[in-house]
């Protein structure tokens, strides 16, 4: 009987100790425990624009589609920017003027060495070596001219790539194709340039108006419970924000939460819930997990 009694009292401890070192997204809560009502939205949310305006040409994704940062989304029609590029590529590659400028320094600087040996014996005149001199330098400044002009068909080279690159529309995120707004044959103007959404679903926010008696309890960074309506788990989250006022109307205090969502069970506007502040705040300084939390409010 002894035995059996000391058996139990060690289950009992163990059962204790795994409830109040168990990871507090890992326990449930009571329906009773939630106060706050909010919704979800994605952490990154990007309606993809054109740089450039003009005729859609090409759309690469779908609704649904997964996308990687980086990735070409759409294009815009570019027979010119392509025809610009060939024909900037072509130019860069004339070579004829910059070799006839180099030939053309060497002889005169060639001319202009013998003419000093020859003056410095007095078997030529200093009016030869004058204008031997002065033709070196227009040589040598051709030469420059050929150079800078070469350089600057190189730049125009990499500025038509440039503007060839501007015609893709690429994702500046890594997520999910949520809506399209323009499809191929479409005209991409000024005013309206967007073309795709794109969102991230790996981190979530959870967007609160919570009492100003409340809110003002909460410290960014502190950790809460949040519960998703559609999917009934709850996930640990971090207080990413808390607005700086009160909203005379309601007064209530936007507080914004961040999730990560393993797995993106969880979806972009779903309704959901957060624990309440004043649990929260005891269970922080006790540091024991949700359950026990539970048995001592009740």
């Amino acid at each position: 009987m002894t035995k059996k009694i000391l058996l139990w009292a060690i289950s009992a401890s163990l059962v204790a100790w795994a409830t109040q070192t168990m990871p507090l997204q890992a326990q449930e809560l009571a329906d009773d425990d939630y106060s706050y009502d909010g919704f979800l939205e994605p952490a990154e949310d990007v309606l993809v624009a054109a740089i450039e305006i003009g005729r859609l040409e090409q759309l690469n994704v779908a609704i649904g589609d997964r996308v990687e940062k980086g990735q070409e989304l759409a294009r815009l029609e570019d027979s010119m920017q392509v025809v610009s590029l060939e024909a900037a590529k072509q130019l860069a590659s004339m070579r004829g003027e910059l070799e006839a400028a180099t030939a053309e320094c060497t002889a005169q600087q060639k001319r202009a060495e013998q003419l000093r040996i020859l003056a410095s014996t007095g078997s030529a005149r200093p009016d030869e070596l004058t204008r031997a001199e002065t033709d070196l330098m227009i040589a040598t400044a051709r030469l420059l001219i050929a150079q800078e002009q070469q350089l600057g068909r190189q730049l125009e080279v990499q500025r038509q790539e440039v503007q060839l690159e501007r015609r893709r529309v690429l994702s500046p995120l890594s997520g999910v194709v949520a809506r399209i707004t323009r499809h191929p044959g479409e005209y991409v103007s000024p005013g309206d340039a967007s073309i795709v959404r794109v969102i991230s679903k790996e981190s979530l926010i959870a967007v609160f108006n919570l009492p100003a008696s409340d809110a003002i309890r909460l410290r960014v960074s502190q950790k809460v419970i949040v519960r998703p309506r559609t999917i009934p788990r709850e996930a640990q989250g971090t207080v990413e924000s808390i607005a700086p006022s009160i909203d005379g109307e309601s007064g209530t205090i936007a507080v914004r939460v961040r999730i990560q969502n393993i797995g993106e069970s969880m979806l972009p506007g779903d309704r959901c819930l957060m624990a309440n502040v004043r649990q929260l705040s005891d269970l922080q300084a006790q540091e024991p997990g949700p359950r026990q939390l539970r048995t001592q409010t009740r």
